[in-house]
């Protein structure tokens, strides 16, 4: 993009949640430093200073309609998502007018946030090119479309023989979903190569993998969907959803045993971790990757190119691995929290590699039986150990009325804060080790420092 000297800004439109607005800002950075002009739309909470001097001649715009913080504590984070495009729509697309009257010629591409999912058909319909901006890792993003491109080669199948038997259905072949495919989603289906599916029974463990549809109509268990987040690779243009989906809130349909995975009932299933089916649809619905000019992800080719490669041959667009991007924007304060940098003093007077880092992510929470167990873990552990602990991270509880018990075992060995400098904590000497909630941020930054990890993963890492 640099090299043709014309074009010289780029939107960026990030999703306002921590982990991922820090690290598109992070490309922000490093597009700044090759000399492109940068423009960010911003949200109502996690607002970056915008009077920093880590962000000279970054403009910041104001999504207007975009939720506040209060309805993603409301709201599943589904129907945050979608609630989120829906509002942020009609103004991004006057934004947009304006910077190109403006601008002229001069908007590159829009980069946009793979969950903001609506930006890539706005930028079509300007006729500007976009990218998919993916916070998550290559392995990550390969896992969540291997299931659905499983069942997407069926489909392939489906199409070829609409008029099925029982005993076809029985075999594996989905007769509903050819009724309910059009559009770009027939295209897509037929532009696959020649695959095939055995009997859905034998990926009876995927669907307890990911959120799961129940059709209830002309279907056995054989009709079971996986249905992923609005990144992945689903392409129902259109799915009646209240036609085909059980009432998930009736008690006799959850006390239900699902067909040939006995004795698990519907309740059993994890279909309710993320709000709604129906919204889960929806969302996935509108989502075609192969809208964009290219996906970017913050990786390198030398940590995932099995992966990388996977995802070049599967969705047959550019990929492009820019990570990690805390490394090529190390100047930049990309922390959205405040930090407590009185912790990198008690780090100096700490051993070589004697600390145990602890900290579980910007939305994580636990209850206060699992605290006083890492705490219980701690001491035990007899290493010092700097602890994150962000207010309201302890359900019920706040950082300064954390229980007796535990700021007792704390102050003989350990060190707390609401939020730390983790890049610097990270790379100081006396680190030995992290127990990491494994957002990729937080992978990608102990991976360089050379920090092993205590994995405790929470909800989509």
């Amino acid at each position: 993009m640099g090299k043709k000297g014309k074009k010289r800004r780029i939107v960026l439109v990030p999703l306002t949640l921590h982990g991922h607005i820090t690290p598109i800002l992070q490309l922000g950075k490093a597009l700044s430093l090759k000399g492109f002009s940068i423009t960010v739309f911003q949200g109502q909470f996690n607002r970056v200073n915008t009077s920093s001097p880590h962000y000279s001649g970054f403009q910041f715009l104001d999504l207007t309609g975009s939720l506040p913080e209060s309805e993603l504590m409301r709201l599943s984070p589904v129907e945050f998502l979608m609630k989120q495009n829906k509002m942020s729509e009609a103004n991004f697309k006057t934004c947009i007018g304006q910077l190109l009257l403006q601008q002229g010629n001069d908007i590159a591409c829009i980069i946009y946030d793979e969950f903001m999912y609506f930006f890539g058909a706005t930028a079509e319909e300007y006729k500007l090119p976009s990218f998919i901006f993916t916070a998550a890792s290559a392995t990550h993003k390969a896992c969540c479309l291997s299931d659905p491109s499983t069942h997407v080669k069926s489909f392939n199948l489906a199409m070829r023989r609409a008029n099925l038997t029982d005993e076809d259905k029985d075999a594996g072949f989905c007769q509903l979903f050819v009724k309910t495919l059009d559009g770009p989603a027939l295209t897509w289906f037929t532009g696959l190569r020649e695959n095939s599916v055995d009997c859905f029974h034998d990926l009876s463990t995927a669907f307890l993998k990911n959120y799961i549809m129940f059709t209830n109509q002309e279907a056995t268990v054989s009709d079971l969907w996986n249905l992923t987040h609005a990144s992945d690779q689903i392409f129902l243009s259109k799915l009646n959803a209240k036609k085909f989906m059980m009432d998930m809130e009736d008690p006799e349909v959850q006390d239900t045993v699902v067909e040939a995975l006995h004795p698990i009932r519907y309740r059993d299933m994890p279909a309710s971790g993320f709000g709604p089916l129906e919204s889960f649809v929806e969302n996935s619905r509108v989502v075609n990757k192969r809208m964009g000019s290219g996906i970017i992800l913050n990786t390198a080719t030398c940590l995932e190119s099995s992966s990388l490669s996977w995802m070049q041959r599967e969705l047959r667009i550019p990929i492009y691995a820019l990570g990690p991007l805390h490394a090529s924007a190390k100047a930049v304060k990309s922390s959205l929290l405040e930090e407590d940098r009185g912790c990198l003093e008690w780090l100096n007077k700490q051993k070589p590699r004697s600390v145990i880092y602890i900290s579980l992510g910007s939305l994580g929470s636990m209850e206060i039986k699992d605290v006083l167990e890492m705490a219980s873990g701690l001491y035990n552990s007899n290493q010092p150990f700097l602890w994150v602990i962000r207010p309201g991270s302890i359900v019920g509880s706040e950082i300064e009325s954390l229980p007796e018990e535990v700021n007792k075992k704390v102050s003989e060995r350990g060190y707390i804060v609401e939020w730390a400098p983790q890049n610097e904590v990270l790379g100081h000497p006396a680190v030995g080790g992290f127990w990491s909630h494994c957002g990729w941020n937080s992978i990608l930054e102990s991976i360089e420092e050379g920090v092993p990890f205590i994995c405790r993963p929470f909800q989509g890492e």
